[in-house]
């Protein structure tokens, strides 16, 4: 990875496979020195709130790294969404194209050429006067 890459205006690199992962990295960091820092914090203030904040802090700091691998998961997934489609248009351009040949050889049915509209009514005669 090079610093070129990841200033690269035009997007033409793709970054967020090789960034995900530190960054998934420095995040559970942080989350896991909050957590920590949370239950020293909680015992500087009194005893009992540290033994409350040593059983619900890491229950809170599990569930957040749970949901913290989830959404960089859905990144993942949605940075790889459009190498995935790719080639789904290559292939509808090729189905489109079969289509069209083997309808050009189909005779015309008559009911799908769409309803026919009824012809305009001839003036009435006081539309004739006012006219």
């Amino acid at each position: 990875m090079k610093v070129r890459d990841v200033l690269d205006p035009s997007f033409e690199t793709r970054m967020t496979p090789r960034l995900l992962p530190l960054i998934y990295l420095g995040l559970v960091g942080a989350l896991a020195v909050a957590a920590i820092g949370l239950v020293v914090g909680a015992f500087l203030l009194a005893w009992w709130l540290g033994l409350i904040a040593l059983v619900v802090v890491p229950i809170g700091a599990a569930v957040a790294f749970a949901v913290l691998r989830v959404v960089v998961e859905l990144v993942v997934e949605f940075s790889r969404l459009p190498q995935l489609t790719s080639g789904l248009a290559e292939g509808f351009a090729r189905v489109e194209g079969m289509v069209d040949d083997i309808a050009e050889g189909m005779p015309r049915i008559a009911f799908l050429r769409g309803p026919r509209r009824p012809a305009a009514a001839p003036p009435s005669p006081q539309e004739k006067l006012q006219a």
